[in-house]
């Protein structure tokens, strides 16, 4: 009898553990691969075309366009990169900046002004419709409206100082094409907010 009881409380102990482990597994591979997940693709690439007709790329050399959302927390943490980005670039080496935002353009324009970046072009346009999974990205697109460069998701000061190094002498194609054997210059990352 004694025998029995324990066979069957060793029976219950590992159903137990198998139901937790297997439990853990799938929470596991749901948060990896879900919302905020590294899995999650990128529907454009580099040396492709830009799907948005709404921008004239011949009016300048280089286009950087700053894909953002006003609902977007990381979008406003990166405002001071930006700022600072198109600070460095702004030295009459012919770099536009446009910021692509869902929201209609005098709202669009009142977020910019609100978390201090100072944009002169707004294009409406949802970061889905570009191919991107979400916000904040920044694309750069020649005058051609060939991307040359992109990053996806909020940046970490060390890859900031990459695009930094590669940015200051006029974000030159040539070293962007340096990450041409990764489509995106940073992995879409956890730092991103998820379009539904």
């Amino acid at each position: 009898m004694k025998r029995a009881f324990v066979t069957v409380e060793r029976a219950g102990v590992f159903i137990c553990i198998s139901a937790a482990v297997l439990l853990g597994s799938f929470m596991l591979k749901r948060s990896l691969f879900t919302k905020a997940g590294t899995a999650r693709s990128v529907g454009i690439h580099l040396n492709e075309p830009v799907p948005l007709q709404i921008i004239d790329w011949s009016t300048s050399p280089l286009t950087l366009l700053l894909v953002m959302d006003n609902s977007c927390r990381f979008c406003s943490a990166s405002a001071s990169f930006y700022q600072r980005l198109l600070r460095e670039t702004s030295n009459g080496k012919g770099l536009r900046a446009v910021a692509v935002l869902p929201q209609p353009n005098p709202e669009s324009f009142e977020y910019l002004k609100q978390i201090g970046l100072d944009v002169k072009d707004v294009a409406q346009a949802t970061p889905k419709s570009l191919g991107l999974p979400g916000t904040p990205s920044m694309l750069l697109v020649d005058k051609t409206g060939i991307i040359r460069g992109m990053w996806v998701g909020q940046l970490t000061p060390r890859e900031e100082a990459g695009v930094m190094d590669i940015s200051c002498p006029l974000l030159q194609p040539v070293i962007v094409q340096r990450h041409a054997s990764r489509p995106n210059a940073r992995a879409v990352g956890q730092r991103l907010s998820i379009i539904s």
